[in-house]
């Protein structure tokens, strides 16, 4: 199995809707350190360039998916915010 396919397994695509930001999170943090015991040890090899774009893909994909829950803490932590503020003034 070269580097890339091994990759390519350590790397599934993100859950496609996200209930529970923290389990987001916990399947990022488990494909990264996956991925980084693979690099570790990898040598330099000719890339299989479909293989490559299907590896963008997921990544990208990832990326988004961690973005997405990003802004949704950003928007609740504003909420938050917001209701502080509201029951600082109300007593």
């Amino acid at each position: 199995m070269t580097t890339i396919d091994r990759l390519l397994e350590a790397t599934p695509m993100p859950p496609a809707e996200v209930t529970d930001i923290s389990e987001l999170i916990a399947a990022a943090d488990a494909m990264t350190l996956a991925r980084g015991k693979i690099l570790a040890v990898a040598e330099p090899a000719t890339v299989d360039a479909t293989l490559l774009a299907e590896l963008e893909l997921r990544q990208d994909a990832w990326n988004s998916a961690l973005a997405e829950a990003r802004s949704k803490l950003l928007g609740q932590q504003v909420g938050v915010r917001g209701l502080r503020a509201y029951a600082s003034h109300v007593r």
